[in-house]
């Protein structure tokens, strides 16, 4: 599995995803947006059918801002909204959707 290097675009309400190779490199954008309507073990969109890990909790609006990004080790993105819900991103994850939006 491929570590990217990972920022928190506030102006852009975007998670930068940056991944290097000895002879390449590819940037890409996720919006907030997308990410507060996705699975986070699957990149899916949540639905009844799929609810998330943790059912109960208050899931996010894609408008809500986020509060609070933070690499999660060799493991993901923990990602918290103002509401109060979080959710963590696996990087094999987080670049599924990265790619899919390219």
């Amino acid at each position: 599995m491929q570590i990217p290097s990972v920022s928190w675009e506030k102006e852009r309400k975007s998670l930068r995803l940056r991944y290097f190779t000895p002879s390449s490199a590819s940037e890409h954008l996720v919006p907030f947006s997308l990410l507060a309507t996705l699975h986070p073990q699957t990149g899916l969109p949540v639905t009844p059918a799929l609810p998330t890990s943790a059912p109960g909790l208050p899931q996010p609006s894609p408008e809500e801002e986020v509060a609070h990004v933070e690499v999660r080790g060799s493991y993901g993105v923990g990602v918290e909204w103002r509401g109060g819900s979080s959710k963590i991103f696996p990087f094999d994850v987080l670049k599924t959707i990265a790619q899919d939006l390219s």
